[in-house]
């Protein structure tokens, strides 16, 4: 039999061992409740000077959470709470003080009767990196090359883009050495901005498209399992593009209405005028426009003799202004209206690739001479045209060629063989033209045409396309002096630079680089100037226009959108350009 005693020291027994188990079971407990995990810390400028710092964490959910902050090499302090999410938290320190760099790290406290206590915590937490890293980028169309600042005590650099009014997207890293990065936007874009911004799935418009980046030096721990980003400027790097004036409406003697073009980012666009003063250049800002969505911005301005016209764009970054001017616009050669031009070549000189409804005429370089000269004109040029004829085409469209689509229909006076809608009706022949501009070549290298001899009238080579086009010229030239006009002036532009080759994403110069048939477009070119002075010779008045200064192997990646067609801005400069060159050299007698 059990006795009392025996039973008192079995209860008593089972009185430890509960207590034991219940021991062990708040240990267990304590033993679960983990230090949150940090990932990451991210130190930004405040806009009234100073910085905060957000810390990110993961945590047991509904567990209150502890901020502790310390200086390098001091005592950690309390400095907030924050109630855990589900999956990762946030605290952001909007009173960091200043002057030195600080250590972050987390407690969580658990809740419920065995678990009312604080978690272990990471002893080594999370240091912040405030430096800036003063960013500059150098953008052209097929990359962007950033450059910064190095950061003392980095051990690497993020770097971010963002595309006009979006975000910034994390685009790669370097390490701690580096302070230059080249981004490649064919392999960077994700494809919806592909889609959207690059020209055959790599080129970006520089002119057309503002691209912003910012770069973070970073501190990450051995294990790479949590880092610490320094601060960047909200608005990142970016430059401003320029307004390009693309239409002026005189709507009286001493009025008229200025058009140009929105840029992004812009908040406010000063209408000037430009003069001399004491031999000095002054604007003064005539009206100022604010911020616009519209894409074209018109503005009534005087019209004073001895005034030209220009727009400066100014935007915010980073809380200092910024600005861009546009091109000089004047009116000194409006008095060039008796003059009727007609345009003859391929996509360049149609004005690809503006190809859409709302820019396919303003931003051609036919587009800006009549509007400085204020003559008509006719623009007969083909995107992807050859000058010679070819019963076959190595591009994967139809080709249409100058000689055989152009030349016979315009002696006809009717509208060349085009893409329909492409071209305006025509109804003019070549002698109702006192100027030509002769331009086309790019695509017969492409195109694998022969060049064939100077003296041949075979239009399925390029001299020979050169030579019957040029005779039709001449031709209506000889009718237009018979009837007491003016003879006709040819104009043929040198062949532009270009280095896009058929896998786009590689730089590879056409002046240097041979065909399959072994030409270079220098060799077009040459073919060109000597078809150009076999007819001065013969009497025509042909004239040689030099092109190298818009285009040419050093500036491609920025005169040019898909090294190419030029950019808005070299079709404005081209035009400026061209029409100085037929008021002061081809019409002046």
């Amino acid at each position: 039999m059990f006795t009392m005693k025996n039973k008192k020291g079995i209860l008593r027994g089972t009185i430890i061992v509960m207590m034991a188990l219940l021991f062990f079971s708040i240990k267990a407990d304590a033993d679960e409740l983990n230090a949150p995990k940090l990932l990451g810390l991210y130190t930004q400028t405040r806009s009234g000077g100073g910085f905060t710092a957000r810390i990110t964490f993961k945590a047991d959910e509904g567990n209150t959470c502890y901020i502790y902050r310390k200086p390098v090499g001091g005592h950690y302090i309390r400095i907030g709470k924050v109630t855990a999410d589900d999956d990762v938290t946030s605290y952001t320190d909007r009173t960091m003080p200043s002057g030195s760099d600080y250590v972050y790290t987390v407690r969580q406290h658990g809740v419920g009767i065995y678990n009312n206590r604080l978690s272990r915590y990471d002893h080594d937490g999370l240091r912040t990196i405030r430096g800036k890293t003063d960013v500059t980028t150098r953008v052209g169309n097929l990359n962007a090359r950033i450059s910064w600042r190095g950061i003392k005590g980095a051990d690497g650099y993020r770097i971010y883009r963002k595309m006009e009014n979006g975000r910034f997207e994390y685009v790669g890293s370097v390490g701690k050495n580096s302070t230059t990065f080249t981004d490649v936007y064919s392999r960077t874009f994700p494809m919806y901005q592909k889609r959207q911004y690059l020209s055959y799935g790599c080129y970006l418009d520089t002119s057309s498209h503002t691209v912003s980046y910012a770069v973070r030096a970073t501190l990450r721990s051995i294990d790479f399992d949590k880092i610490s980003l320094s601060p960047y400027d909200k608005d990142g790097y970016y430059k401003l593009n320029a307004p390009v004036i693309v239409d002026f409406d005189q709507t009286g003697l001493d009025r008229g209405i200025i058009s140009f073009t929105s840029v992004p980012y812009a908040n406010l666009y000063l209408v000037q005028l430009k003069y001399k003063e004491n031999g000095k250049t002054r604007y003064y800002s005539y009206a100022s426009i604010y911020r616009t969505h519209e894409t074209y911005v018109d503005c009534q301005v005087p019209v004073r003799k001895g005034c030209d016209y220009c727009v400066r764009a100014l935007a915010d970054r980073n809380g200092k202004t910024i600005s861009a001017r546009s091109g000089t616009f004047t009116l000194k050669y409006r008095n060039y209206s008796v003059h009727n031009i007609l345009y003859i070549g391929d996509s360049i000189t149609y004005g690809s690739p503006y190809k859409t409804d709302l820019n396919r005429y303003i931003f051609s370089y036919p587009w800006r001479v009549m509007q400085l000269t204020g003559s008509d004109y006719y623009n007969a040029a083909i995107p992807g045209a050859t000058m010679a004829y070819s019963p076959v085409s190595t591009a994967p469209f139809h080709r249409y060629r100058i000689v055989k689509d152009v030349i016979p229909r315009i002696s006809l006076g009717t509208t060349p063989n085009a893409v329909p809608g492409l071209l305006e009706p025509n109804h003019n022949t070549f002698d109702k033209f006192d100027t030509v501009i002769l331009y086309a070549g790019t695509n017969d290298y492409t195109d694998l045409i022969p060049i064939g001899d100077i003296n041949s009238m075979d239009d399925k080579t390029y001299c020979g396309a050169l030579n019957t086009a040029l005779d039709a010229i001449e031709k209506a030239s000889d009718k237009r002096v018979k009837d007491g006009r003016t003879p006709i002036k040819v104009i043929m532009p040198d062949l532009m630079y270009s280095d896009r080759c058929t896998s786009f994403e590689h730089r590879q110069d056409r002046f240097r680089t041979k065909n399959a048939l072994g030409y270079t477009l220098t060799s077009y070119n040459k073919a060109r100037n000597n078809v150009l002075k076999k007819y001065r010779r013969q009497g025509l008045h042909v004239y040689n226009f030099r092109t190298s200064s818009f285009v040419n192997e050093k500036n491609c990646p920025y005169t040019t959108a898909d090294n190419l067609h030029m950019t808005k801005y070299t079709y404005e400069k081209m035009g400026d350009a061209l029409t100085r060159y037929l008021v002061n050299t081809v019409w002046p007698d």
